[in-house]
């Protein structure tokens, strides 16, 4: 690979010269607002190219670090998307150790007790209202209650 660098260098290096030594004329370059002075026109082509390059390069180095900063940026977003994906899991832990533990008491529950105990059954019934305008709705626990004593005393009331 160094051989085919060295020969390819060196055969730009002879077409360079081959190319000056054809063009050794002076010439002037008209510039609108100033005439140059007389050289030779490989001189001027040699300084045409130098100043291509010099552009060529600012403008790659110019994207290169648009292209630097937009690899951060890109970089902080998925450190801070990890972390949070990370919160996000330890979150999904905790609710499922939550939801265990629920389910868990929930299953207590619901097994049968060796004692039965007896559970009020409530009812709800469609009352009418004393005045007369509309549906009550009276609420029974099963045990013969109608409501609390404040409730009872204001209907013996009406």
């Amino acid at each position: 690979m160094a051989i085919a660098r060295i020969f390819f260098g060196l055969i730009l290096i002879f077409l360079f010269v081959a190319f000056s030594l054809k063009n050794m004329g002076p010439v002037s370059v008209d510039l609108y607002f100033r005439k140059t002075p007389e050289l030779p026109l490989f001189v001027w082509l040699f300084f045409a190219a130098l100043f291509g390059v010099i552009v060529a390069w600012v403008v790659a180095i110019s994207e290169q670090l648009r292209l630097r900063r937009a690899f951060k940026k890109e970089k902080k977003e998925k450190e801070e998307l990890e972390e949070k994906v990370e919160k996000l899991k330890k979150e999904i832990e905790l609710l499922e150790e939550r939801l265990t533990k629920q389910r868990e008491i929930l299953g207590s529950l619901e097994t049968p007790s060796s004692t039965p105990e007896a559970t009020p059954e409530v009812t709800h019934e469609a009352v009418e209202s004393p005045e007369g305008n509309g549906v009550q709705d009276n609420t029974s626990d099963g045990a013969g209650d109608n409501g609390t004593e404040t409730e009872q005393s204001e209907k013996s009331n009406t």
